[in-house]
């Protein structure tokens, strides 16, 4: 059996834990896409759970309220992917115990995953609130023309 494979499954076990946070915000920024916030999506996974209404999977809600939902579905998916690439990691970490072959690859792998979480961070930090400010004054002007629209 191979050690480096224990350490490496040790290893994508935390940076998928560190992932998840890194990369929460990626969440809020499909809700603000799709113009609701945190607590709206809370009080209808409230209503969910306590069957007022049925179940729809959270994808599909966004998309369905959202004026832009192909972006909602892209931010949301894009969450989901970069929090499943660690995990990845950890399946072939697995692998890793019997073929030691892959030590180097998982070595950089696992470096690389670590870094875009930094970079996750970064990201957010840098654009989250200009992109969450320009798809509000979007909105805001799609809103003040379909008011204009109607006014006669």
């Amino acid at each position: 059996m191979n050690n480096e494979g224990f350490i490496s499954i040790f290893i994508f076990v935390m940076v998928w834990v560190m992932s998840r946070f890194c990369f929460s915000w990626l969440i809020g920024l499909s809700y603000a896409s799709a113009g609701v916030t945190i607590r709206t999506a809370e009080k209808h996974h409230d209503k969910v759970k306590r069957k007022i209404i049925p179940y729809e999977r959270e994808i599909d809600w966004l998309g369905r309220i959202s004026n832009r939902p192909l972006t909602t579905k892209i931010i949301y998916i894009m969450f989901y992917v970069f929090t499943s690439l660690p995990i990845v990691g950890a399946i072939l970490s697995v692998v890793n115990l019997f073929v030691p072959e892959l030590d180097e690859f998982l070595r950089k792998s696992g470096f690389v995953l670590f870094v875009l979480n930094f970079v996750s961070v970064f990201a957010n930090l840098i654009l989250s609130d200009p992109i969450v400010y320009f798809m509000e004054k979007k909105d805001k002007k799609i809103k003040q023309q379909k008011d204009e629209k109607y006014d006669i």
